[in-house]
């Protein structure tokens, strides 16, 4: 017999006992001692059941659930990858995303494939738009993404985006915030009928990064740590509904660093 039914046997014959003894004192008006005894042990092993039931599923292999590839995942290059699995389909949902993704335009799936493959791990992204949207108001977006990445590729990334007129915005690690989140950088990316609606840019703190249900907290220690080591690294369109300058000037900018595989 496993630990798990013994563990949920011992808990039901505690309650079914319990119950009976609360039965026959507000029937009888008094205690019937054999069965308060009866009642007694079975409550002990009731309390002993509780643990051991816990220790059994602790000590089962672990079933496979979407979540899992990422609970493995150690390096920042790992969840890089893991990223991209995602943007393409592979994986069905990412920390802090509990869902497929959901990418505005199709065409920006290669490139954020490769971005995140060559090393800038994107947590968020956006199409340029500019004309009348799903309510009929008028929409605009600045083509923009953000994410995490070491210092040589957030300079590699920093140097493109200024030369071809980009927007960028670095959090340095060093400036990490332990709590709050700082929105003293961030760049209004969607409007609606002329009024704000999304910015691009905020720095998030090392609790978000850590969040089993914000960010990062259900990866490994070592995962996290790097995450919190890292740059915080914003590129972002300064021209309303402009598609292409964005991930054409980044597709260039990872195309040259060995071994990425990456393709202008």
């Amino acid at each position: 017999m496993s630990r798990r039914l013994v563990a949920r046997a011992s808990i039901a014959a505690g309650l079914v006992f319990l119950a009976a003894e609360v039965v026959a004192v507000t029937v009888t008006g008094r205690r019937v001692w054999p069965l308060a005894s009866t009642t007694v042990l079975s409550a002990l092993a009731a309390i002993g059941g509780g643990p051991l039931y816990l220790r059994s599923v602790r000590g089962r292999p672990a079933k496979r659930r979407s979540s899992d590839p990422w609970r493995y995942a150690v390096t920042f290059g790992g969840l890089c990858e893991l990223t991209a699995r995602w943007i393409e389909g592979a994986i069905p949902c990412q920390p802090g995303y509990h869902g497929p993704s959901d990418i505005e335009d199709p065409a920006m799936v290669p490139v954020l494939t490769r971005l995140n493959r060559a090393g800038f791990m994107t947590t968020g992204s956006q199409a340029a738009v500019d004309g009348p949207g799903y309510d009929g108001a008028h929409w605009q977006q600045r083509a923009a993404v953000e994410g995490f990445a070491d210092g040589r590729m957030a300079s590699r990334l920093a140097g493109a985006a200024q030369a071809a007129g980009l927007t960028i915005v670095l959090h340095c690690p060093d400036s990490l915030p332990r709590w709050r989140y700082r929105y003293g950088k961030s760049v209004t990316v969607t409007t609606r009928n002329g009024e704000r609606r999304t910015g691009f840019g905020v720095q998030v703190p090392r609790s978000h990064i850590r969040s089993p249900l914000l960010g990062y907290g259900i990866c490994h220690q070592d995962a996290v740590k790097a995450l919190c080591s890292a740059w915080q690294v914003t590129v972002i369109d300064p021209e309303w509904g402009r598609a292409d300058l964005l991930w054409q000037t980044l597709d260039r900018a990872i195309a040259a660093i060995p071994g990425t595989g990456c393709r202008p």
